[in-house]
């Protein structure tokens, strides 16, 4: 399972740094709940997610961030199709230089079909997006 939950966060990363929010909405049950720093967001939609990920994708570009990888630390909590994911999204600038890191969990599902994400806790973002979260709240509204 540990490949196969690597291989879906690459496929994530991907969406993410090509700007492929649609795709990046495809990978979620819905509804949704995203933890951003002890604040917490429900995302009933796809396209509320989509504009979601749209935003913080501009906000990782302004702030001089152009791909992100994600790396998969552990997993846990391997019962009925679920799985816990602790992850280290790590920032690079244009030239593929290191700017900053960050951690998430992602809370995975496989059930009937592919793997998918049920919730994600935003641990911490990266130290140039502290204040992102007041914005990832009003898009969510």
């Amino acid at each position: 399972m540990y490949e196969t939950i690597s291989s879906f966060l690459d496929d994530l990363s991907a969406d993410m740094s090509y700007g492929d929010y649609a795709g990046v909405s495809e990978r979620f049950f819905f509804p949704t709940i995203i933890f951003v720093v002890g604040r917490i967001i429900a995302v009933d939609t796809q396209e509320q997610l989509a504009s979601i990920a749209l935003a913080y994708g501009e906000e990782l570009a302004r702030a001089g961030m152009h791909g992100r990888r994600l790396k998969l630390n552990a997993v846990s909590l391997d019962r009925e199709g679920r799985h816990v994911a602790h992850v280290t999204a790590s920032y690079f600038d244009a030239a593929g230089d290191s700017l900053d890191e960050s951690r998430f969990r992602y809370f995975l599902r496989e059930v009937e079909g592919p793997l998918k994400i049920e919730m994600i806790e935003m641990i911490d973002l990266p130290s140039l997006l502290k204040d992102f979260g007041a914005p990832l709240l009003a898009i969510a509204r």
